[in-house]
């Protein structure tokens, strides 16, 4: 499979990935109707992840010092980028904690950028600031209720807190892209998973199962919503988005990821779990625009090149034959020494090609 196969494969997995992400907001909120705690449904989600990754693909996860440090280290990043943005949303409105979530799109160049020392292009910048319109839109659309901001008592600290969840959630990104160096994206994933499971199922004991009460939660109720994100929103998903990242960019894949607010608001209307609206439509399409400009309009540019350069060769190629057509007729007639050096002269040639001559012809090779 060539190099931009795989890069398509990739943009379908990320694609695929984007869609179960979006689609996990509908069944997060359905968790937590169930009277489950955040800390339970993702020690929960990631226990699952852990050992359903470890069963399927375990002899694909090689253990060693460098790949345990690297993955442990963003096992890390992706916990506090998730913890971050529950407490965020626990002093804050739905609304800011999704748009300043979606700030990692911003942080992600830059970070790339401090530790990889390669500087974002200018499509890619323009294509953050149409998403971030877009994600401005979507979340600050239609004004707050009362029961969006009741109980919200301390919203700077709620935005604070998002914006760190954001900060580490770009930095997993980055730090993924990273440990591609130092090991296989799947040994990676399931290291990162196994340790955000490990400090969920910490924090779950620590700060939730003091006041827990089992026969406050449904667990029938829980069973499907949380098999979707275990499974489909992690064990699928996260392994999707590291190694995608072997073939595209982390700015590319932070943006395409952003696309889940979309995609998270299409399937809660279509499962009548809220309205179409017009920030909801226009916010989308601003992301979408984002999205193809960023990724659709490079290719497109570079494909007219490539066709470009394609004529030109082609066209460069049928002098040179004709030229060598014209040396040969000339060989066959019998021209003088003159004739003979005027086409070996002519005739362009490859830097490696050498020209041999025998009586009166004149070869490459």
């Amino acid at each position: 499979m060539t190099v931009e196969n795989k890069r398509r494969l990739s943009l379908l997995a990320l694609t695929l990935t984007v869609f179960f992400w979006g689609a996990g907001f509908v069944f997060t909120d359905l968790c937590l109707e169930t009277g489950a705690d955040p800390g339970l449904i993702n020690s929960i989600r990631f226990v699952t992840a852990t050992i359903f990754i470890g069963v399927i693909f375990h002899k694909r996860i090689k253990l060693n010092k460098e790949s345990l440090l690297y993955g442990s280290i963003g096992g890390v990043f992706l916990f506090l980028g998730f913890l971050f943005q529950l407490m965020g949303l626990k002093y804050t409105t739905a609304a800011n904690n999704g748009f300043f979530t979606a700030a990692y799109v911003v942080f992600v160049p830059f970070l790339h950028w401090m530790i990889q020392k390669t500087k974002p292009s200018s499509t890619v910048m323009t294509g953050i600031a149409i998403a971030l319109a877009g994600f401005f839109i979507l979340n600050f659309g239609s004004p707050s209720t009362v029961e969006d901001v009741v109980g919200k008592d301390n919203l700077p600290l709620g935005n604070l807190l998002t914006i760190l969840g954001s900060l580490f959630l770009a930095m997993h990104i980055v730090w993924s892209d990273r440990s591609l160096k130092k090991a296989s994206g799947m040994t990676i994933t399931w290291i990162q998973v196994a340790t955000s499971a490990m400090l969920f199922a910490i924090y779950f004991f620590i700060a939730e199962f003091p006041s827990m009460t089992p026969a406050s939660v449904n667990w029938s109720a829980l069973a499907l919503p949380v098999a979707f994100v275990a499974v489909l929103g992690t064990a699928f998903a996260y392994p999707s988005q590291i190694i995608s990242q072997q073939y595209i960019s982390p700015a590319k894949t932070s943006l395409i990821i952003s696309a889940e607010s979309v995609i998270g608001g299409i399937v809660a209307v279509i499962a009548m779990r809220d309205v179409l609206s017009w920030s909801l439509v226009v916010g989308g399409l601003l992301v979408v625009t984002a999205l193809l400009f960023v990724e659709v309009l490079p290719s497109f540019k570079q494909k007219k090149i490539h066709a470009k350069t394609s004529k030109s060769s082609i066209h460069q190629n049928k002098n040179e034959q004709r030229l060598e057509d014209i040396c040969i007729l000339a060989d066959e007639h019998g021209k003088d020494n003159a004739s003979e050096k005027e086409c070996t002269e002519t005739i362009p040639r490859d830097k490696n090609d050498t020209v041999a001559t025998t009586g009166s012809h004149t070869t490459f090779k």
